[in-house]
C-alpha cells in the first residue's frame, strides 16, 4: 500500500479488526487497501529484515510512534501431541522469539459500523533473542485477530489462523541502547588514556 505525501496510516483497533482483518478472512478487501503478507512465525527471516521488507524506518533516530509496520500472517501451531489440544501456536521469528506481555483482550465495537458486539482480539508481544540479551524489548508486536469474533460464531468456515500485526521499534528501548553504548565509548575513551 503505497502512502501519500503528509499521509500517516494511524487506524484504530476497530478498523483494523473490521476494515482490514475481517474483509481480508472474507476476501472483500479492495486491492487497493490491501496490507501486506509475510508468513514469518517459525521462518528464518530476523525481525530486522522483516522491518526492512515493510519499509520501517532505516535509522533508530527515525523511529517514533508513528513508526509501525503493518501485516498479515498466518499461525502456526505448535505440535498436538501434548495434553494442550493444539492451541499453542509457534511464536518464533528468525533466532529469536516473541513473549507475550498480555493475554488475549477483546476489542468491542464502540461504533455500531460494525454490527458486531467482539469484532476480535489482541495480544501484545515483546522481542527476545537469547543470543543477543542487548536487543531484547528492542521491538513490539501488537497481534490482532479474529479470536471471539462475533463474526466467526456466525461462519464457523472462515479461517482462523490469519492475524494482523502491528511491529514497532521501542523507543525506550533503543534510547536505553544508545546511553548504554556511549557510556561504553566513554569509558573505554578514557581508559586508553
Amino acid at each position: 500500500m503505497e502512502q501519500l505525501v503528509g499521509f500517516r496510516f494511524r487506524p484504530t483497533e476497530q478498523q483494523l479488526l473490521g476494515d482490514y482483518l475481517c474483509k481480508k478472512i472474507t476476501n472483500n478487501i479492495d486491492p487497493e487497501l490491501d496490507l501486506p503478507t509475510i508468513d514469518f512465525y517459525g521462518e528464518s527471516l530476523e525481525i530486522s529484515e522483516i522491518w526492512d521488507m515493510l519499509g520501517g524506518p532505516a535509522q533508530e533516530e527515525e523511529c517514533t510512534g508513528d513508526a509501525d509496520v503493518y501485516v498479515y500472517t498466518h499461525l502456526k501451531k505448535k505440535s498436538s501431541t501434548r495434553n494442550n489440544g493444539g492451541k499453542n501456536y509457534i511464536r518464533s521469528v528468525g533466532t529469536s522469539s516473541w513473549q507475550a506481555e498480555t493475554s488475549n483482550t477483546p476489542i468491542l465495537d464502540v461504533d455500531d459500523d460494525y454490527l458486531l458486539p467482539i469484532l476480535g482480539s489482541k495480544r501484545r508481544f515483546k522481542y527476545v533473542n537469547k543470543k543477543k540479551p542487548e536487543s531484547e524489548g528492542l521491538w513490539n508486536l501488537m497481534e490482532y485477530s479474529m479470536e471471539g469474533s462475533s463474526l466467526l460464531e456466525l461462519n464457523p468456515n472462515l479461517p482462523r489462523d490469519v492475524v494482523l500485526c502491528r511491529i514497532r521499534k521501542n523507543k525506550k528501548q533503543l534510547a536505553k541502547k544508545r546511553k548504554l553504548e556511549n557510556d561504553q565509548y566513554f569509558e573505554e575513551a578514557f581508559m586508553d588514556e
